[in-house]
């Protein structure tokens, strides 16, 4: 009798997490108004970073550079000076708290849904383009958390440009699921095109402005 009831409980817990689960699946995922809500939301989360990275780089001065966080400025070799630009950059403490910010929410919001997509097959989540690129651009800005000597690194935040392109498509996709209207193959093969361009441009202007 006593085995019976473990068995129950056990069988209760599990049903419970996998209805907690499909609730949020529902949420993210399958609910196309709330799931056009939340790629909106990422969208515009991905183009805040971008901002954000304009606004370090429109701040930085070169000769203000001392290194890594709390560095003394000292003499550098050539060899030094050469590569110093490339890793080093002159963060301010506010902007480095909003980039956190941002990069905390996206990598949060980047491991739910990974969750919520994961289908017995761990390294199709992981090899993922766009898994690999929001790990590139949050798990850097979570370390500098804990280090505050590397909260002065270069991090290649530009690169957000391309998971709001990819944040974009999908957003059309389901507006036009949730309005129950025919989808364009003009319409969205033009807006690809578009996004590129815009987003070769971004990054193109802005890599070489990283290391100046």
């Amino acid at each position: 009798m006593e085995s019976l009831d473990i068995f129950r409980v056990q069988v209760e817990f599990y049903v419970n997490e996998n209805t907690f689960k499909e609730r949020l699946k529902l949420f993210f995922i399958k609910n196309q108004r709330s799931s056009l809500r939340i790629r909106l939301f990422n969208f515009s989360l991905k183009l805040l970073s971008c901002l954000l990275y304009i606004i370090r780089v429109l701040l930085d001065d070169p000769r203000e550079r001392n290194g890594c966080w709390g560095c003394s400025n000292q003499s550098h070799n050539v060899t030094y000076i050469e590569r110093s630009p490339i890793i080093w950059v002159d963060r301010s403490l506010p902007l480095w708290g909003l980039q956190v910010t941002v990069a905390l929410i996206s990598f949060f919001e980047t491991m739910l849904l990974a969750y919520l997509s994961y289908k017995g097959n761990i390294w199709e989540q992981i090899l993922r383009i766009s898994f690999i690129l929001e790990m590139i651009n949050t798990v850097p800005f979570i370390i500098t958390i804990f280090w505050s000597p590397l909260r002065n690194l270069f991090i290649p935040v530009f690169l957000n440009c391309w998971l709001a392109k990819h944040a974009l498509e999908n957003m059309i996709n389901d507006l036009h699921r949730a309005i129950q209207r025919t989808q364009s193959a003009m319409f969205n093969q033009v807006l690809i095109l578009i996004s590129t361009l815009l987003c070769l441009i971004f990054t193109c202007n802005l890599l070489p402005v990283a290391s100046d």
